[in-house]
């Protein structure tokens, strides 16, 4: 019987990916003495609402917690609204063109509970408001 031999080795690579990187399929490939080592992995977009930076109320949100109706009103228009979830996967997305208030119905959130509502200004700053739908 002939002994059994085994070649081995470990290979680490560190990398952070950028904070914008695009979710999808990624390759990393190096090529060492001739020889190209692959490997494939999946970027999915990150969850949470770290990069809201959170200002001074800009915004009234009421009432809250709702039972159906969300009214938000404010000095300086609304470009754009976001209702996320606990994970910060966005439920619902609206853009509003210059309308100092807006009303949002919770037929486009997907059941009861607590969200976060992302409020983007006019002036290009963001404003996130916890809210509860009863």
């Amino acid at each position: 019987m002939t002994p059994a031999h085994y070649s081995a080795s470990y290979w680490y690579w560190g990398y952070n990916l950028p904070s914008n990187a695009p979710s999808g399929s990624w390759r990393f490939e190096v090529v060492f003495q001739g020889q190209t080592f692959t490997h494939e992995f999946q970027v999915q977009a990150p969850v949470g609402i770290h990069k809201y930076k959170v200002t001074n109320n800009k915004y009234s949100v009421y009432p809250n917690p709702s039972n159906g109706l969300i009214n938000v009103a404010g000095d300086i228009p609304v470009k754009k609204i976001e209702l996320l979830n606990l994970l910060g996967e966005v439920v619902f997305a609206e853009d509003v063109v210059n309308m100092p208030s807006i009303n949002f119905s919770k037929k486009n959130a997907k059941s009861k509970g607590v969200y976060f509502l992302a409020i983007y200004s006019e002036d290009n700053s963001t404003e996130i408001h916890k809210i509860i739908l009863e």
